[in-house]
């Protein structure tokens, strides 16, 4: 994606020209990318049967996709980001629980 490419690109700098400060990225967007009713195509999602529209079939069990509409995300999607910040990202700014 062009603009992570770019805001990857802009860390990698500011890391260059503060190097006592601990910067980090994350990034959850591509998780986002599978949802429920996703209907195939690139990133399960295609335009003409978007999830909500009539004929696309809902998830029987949201609580194990990250989207449950393609819009909102689910409880399981904030207990993704909030693992990922508690064991990727903590450690890196050396901050523990």
């Amino acid at each position: 994606m062009f603009y992570n490419d770019n805001l990857q690109r802009a860390l990698k700098q500011l890391r260059k020209e503060y190097p006592d400060v601990t910067i980090v990225y994350a990034d959850y967007f591509t998780a986002l990318h599978y949802s429920c009713c996703g209907t195939g195509g690139d990133y399960n999602f295609d335009l003409t049967k978007m999830c909500g529209a009539p004929r696309v079939p809902v998830c029987p069990d949201p609580g194990t996709r990250v989207s449950w509409d393609g819009i909102h995300l689910t409880e399981k999607a904030y207990k993704y980001m909030a693992d990922f910040l508690m064991h990727s990202i903590m450690p890196e700014i050396q901050c523990y629980i």
